[in-house]
């Protein structure tokens, strides 16, 4: 995807330079297929390599483990190959492409604001856990009073200007109050957590709000920076809010990723009882159920037994694969140098699937910390 990006925003502009250089008249002629159409060949290219991952790795059998863990240098070189085949296909079809990325990406979003929650209640247990080691106490304390502190003074400074830049228009006063009141809404109950009012969730600390707090406000963010609208949104045709899009979000989705990852271990309470956070539930690697081997050897053999979590990670990639797509362009639309691209001609769309996946997250967000009040049992959410 970074190489896409790069040759969107170099290789796109030598092609007026250089006369060997254009596309083949199939992908559009001249410079089009380094353009916008660009990151869009790579996420093709990534979704049909894990669409073949997904493929090879489910029946779980002993060819799938080597498959999943070994020839690294074969994938690099498929991956490598399709993406330079990927500049022979017609350009109408990454049109096509485009839109379903657009849907698809709706789900990754979804996805993505569930295993961020669980990063932060998994990052947070094992912070507390490192208080209670009389050698780490310190540490952990530290590292949670600075990243507590950064996030809510950063968060809080962001907000202020989001006040300044979108306040042109009702929907952008709307849209940062009701941001703006779930921050302080979490804080608060966060603090009340601190103060041992046991009313909220436990877990949803001072920390936990924190990076919730964030992730609220880089999504407020994202959808108002993404409006066409030129009242409401003064940063339509500016390149550097198409380059610090694209480089949140990629910030944003490596968590994610990591989330994902992470959500599949469990962690120990002080008291030796196994607990699971946000999304370890549904994807908690477990070799000896899971691992569909002929015999513990084949077991053994294999650096990773393909389970259930493995084959689930492969089909989140599938939806992130599209979204990078999304991601990487700015949603099918960027300006370089006032030069504005679009692939396909989404309108709003954009703007209101940000938002609609903003009110969703501060919906799984309220229900998580607020699910003690009703349930004593939370663990499924």
């Amino acid at each position: 995807m970074i190489v896409s990006v790069l040759l969107m925003f170099t290789v796109r502009y030598a092609t007026d330079s250089w006369d060997w250089l254009s596309c083949h008249e199939i992908a559009g002629g001249d410079s089009t297929c380094f353009g916008i159409t660009s990151p869009f060949r790579a996420s093709f290219t990534l979704f049909v390599f894990h669409a073949l991952m997904l493929l090879f790795i489910f029946p779980r059998a002993r060819c799938s483990m080597a498959i999943h863990d070994g020839f690294w240098g074969i994938k690099l070189f498929l991956l490598i190959l399709m993406f330079v085949g990927s500049f022979w296909i017609h350009h109408s079809f990454y049109v096509v492409w485009g839109w379903i990325c657009l849907v698809l990406s709706v789900f990754f979003l979804i996805i993505q604001g569930y295993f961020l929650l669980n990063l932060a209640y998994t990052w947070n247990e094992n912070l507390l856990e490192a208080m209670e080691d009389r050698d780490g106490s310190c540490y952990a304390k530290f590292l949670l009073f600075c990243y507590t502190s950064v996030n809510v003074i950063g968060s809080i400074v962001w907000l202020v200007f989001q006040w300044i830049w979108f306040s042109g228009c009702g929907l952008g006063i709307f849209q940062c109050a009701l941001t703006t009141g779930f921050c302080f809404f979490f804080l608060v109950a966060a603090i009340t957590v601190e103060c041992e009012v046991k009313f909220f969730r436990e877990e949803a600390n001072l920390f936990v709000g924190s990076l919730a707090i964030v992730y609220i406000t880089y999504l407020n963010w994202s959808a108002l920076a993404s409006n066409p609208d030129e009242t409401c949104n003064p940063f339509t045709e500016s390149t550097a809010n198409t380059v610090w899009q694209i480089i949140t979000g990629t910030a944003v989705t490596a968590c994610t990723v990591i989330s994902i990852a992470t959500a599949s271990t469990t962690t120990a309470k002080a008291n030796g009882e196994k607990k699971a956070s946000l999304g370890n539930e549904i994807i908690a690697e477990n070799v000896d159920e899971e691992a569909k081997a002929g015999d513990e050897d084949d077991v053994k053999a294999a650096i990773f037994p393909v389970t259930l979590a493995t084959l689930i990670f492969q089909g989140v990639m599938l939806f992130a694969s599209c979204y990078f797509a999304m991601l990487f362009t700015n949603w099918g639309s960027v300006t370089i140098e006032g030069d504005s691209e679009n692939i396909f001609d989404a309108s709003s769309a954009p703007f209101w699937i940000k938002i609609c996946c903003q009110w969703f997250v501060i919906l799984i967000f309220t229900l998580s910390m607020t699910i003690q009040i009703c349930c004593g049992d939370r663990s499924y959410i």
